[in-house]
Order: C-alpha cells, then sequence, then structure tokens
C-alpha cells in the first residue's frame, strides 16, 4: 500500500446537508468559465445563484440564511474575504481566484466572497495498484484517461514533488475523480458543507 493513502482525501460537497446553497453560475459567469477558467476574463465578478432551490423548494427545505466561510463546488471553492485571506497565506500553487458574488433565495447579494478554480493537475495514481477499466481509455489534449473505481496513489511521483507544491490539487489521468487535498489543510477546510473522504475509501 501507498505511504501516501492516509495522507490525502478527496474533499467533496456534503449533499447531506440539504439547506445549503448549490452555487450555479448565472448565464454570463458560466459562459465566461466555459471559455477561460484558467485566466478570468475581465474584472466583472462571477455571479452565482443557488442551484438547488428548486429542488429545496419542492421537498420543504428551508434554504439556510447562515452561510458559510467556505464553499464546495465541483472543481472549485467559494471562500468568504476574511478566510479567503488565511487561504492566500498558505501559498498554495495552481490557484485561480477571482471575486464573486452570491445571489440568494432572497434576492440579496453576498458580494464579500472569491472563486476559487483549482488549476493544478497531478496523474498521480498508481496504475498498479488502483482498479480501473483498462477498455474505458480515452485520450485529449491533456493525455490519456482512464475510469478509475479504487485508487491507490503512486510513491514514486509523488516522492519527486516537495509537499509544498502538492497540498491541494485535481488528480490527473482519470475521467471522474476531483480534488486531493493533504491532510495538513484538512482543518482548514473543517467546514459544515464539505466532507472528506479517504482515498482507499473512495469508489469513482
Amino acid at each position: 500500500m501507498s505511504k501516501y493513502n492516509d495522507d490525502y482525501f478527496f474533499v467533496k460537497r456534503d449533499s447531506s446537508i440539504e439547506n445549503l446553497p448549490d452555487l450555479a453560475p448565472d448565464k454570463d459567469t458560466a459562459f465566461r468559465l466555459f471559455r477561460s477558467s484558467n485566466a478570468p476574463e475581465g474584472d466583472a465578478p462571477y455571479v452565482f445563484r443557488n442551484g438547488a432551490l428548486d429542488y429545496q423548494l419542492g421537498t420543504g427545505v428551508k434554504p439556510s440564511t447562515i452561510l458559510p466561510n467556505i464553499f464546495m463546488g465541483s472543481i472549485h471553492f467559494f471562500i468568504e474575504n476574511k478566510t479567503f485571506e488565511k487561504f492566500m497565506g498558505l501559498n498554495l500553487p495552481g490557484m485561480v481566484c477571482h471575486p464573486c458574488i452570491y445571489i440568494d433565495h432572497n434576492d440579496e447579494w453576498h458580494e464579500n466572497y472569491w472563486h476559487i478554480y483549482i488549476q493544478l493537475e497531478i496523474d498521480c495514481w498508481d496504475r498498479e495498484k488502483s482498479t480501473f477499466d483498462l477498455d474505458s481509455k480515452e485520450e485529449n489534449i491533456k493525455g490519456v484517461s482512464y475510469d478509475v473505481t479504487r485508487f491507490s496513489l503512486n510513491t514514486n511521483i509523488l516522492d519527486k514533488i516537495p509537499l509544498a507544491d502538492r497540498r491541494i490539487f485535481m488528480i490527473g489521468g482519470v475521467q471522474s475523480g476531483g480534488i486531493l487535498i493533504h491532510k495538513s489543510l484538512k482543518d482548514f477546510f473543517s467546514v459544515r458543507g464539505i466532507k472528506f473522504i479517504p482515498i482507499l475509501d473512495y469508489w469513482g
């Protein structure tokens, strides 16, 4: 077993907390993110609304008016201003940061958030110790990817990368996976609405 399997977690939005918003971009923001998420266009903030609002209202869930200082998206975070200052102090590479606005279900504007896109990608899963479908191989501009169902991390690859350069990243070479964070960041991201899945417990 890789010595790194205990050092990292997949970090995901905790969908079991039904009253938190699931931030979804408006049409203009979605277009801007699709076109150039790696380099935000212009100074205008991104704008997000609660993509789960229809579901919440339809199931009798009252949307929360108390917002966490960190929201989790699929491959991005939303961080409140004061927490963002601390986040920047972590000096994490491969982050693209841009101001954003969240408009809640009462049409109240929350203009004190930052959108964080995880640009850094590291292909570090072990092809011999992970479980994946060899026939699922796909090729694109990033290289080759597979449908991986169980992960084990590659010691040889991670040994060559200083910890400061691999504390948070997207796992590469996969068709679905997500964000990995090092255990040294777990306390920072431990807020309501975010869950951590150990490497060996994750099912793709």
